[in-house]
């Protein structure tokens, strides 16, 4: 599951694939660049230390100037492999600027609206 939250507007976008791989995370950096925020010029992500959550995955799943243009608009933070879900709360809760992250888990099997 791919979850995107900018917590200033708030606003945030939940897309479930059937497994977590690297075209899968590489897609949704796509639309969060083309569809969702396609006038941002630097979208800061926040995430997880997945293996598959890294800038290779862009280059796996597309063409290399496709892959480029992209990463050229994202900018990664990835969370301590000891404490995930501490730091990614905290920096949403912290931030004035617009955060995306991954999470790994629906709390109580609800995602809210």
């Amino acid at each position: 599951m791919f979850v995107c939250v900018n917590a200033p507007r708030p606003w945030r976008n939940v897309k479930v694939t059937d497994r977590r791989t690297a075209r899968d995370f590489a897609e949704y950096m796509r639309d969060l660049v083309d569809v969702h925020y396609p006038k941002t010029e630097l979208i800061r992500v926040v995430m997880d230390n997945l293996s598959t959550h890294c800038p290779g995955a862009l280059y796996e799943a597309f063409p290399a100037p496709e892959a480029h243009r992209i990463l050229q608009r994202l900018e990664f933070h990835c969370t301590p492999k000891c404490a995930p879900g501490i730091r990614i709360d905290a920096a949403l809760r912290q931030s004035s600027r617009p955060l995306f992250t991954r999470v790994g888990k629906v709390v109580a099997g609800t995602v809210p609206s």
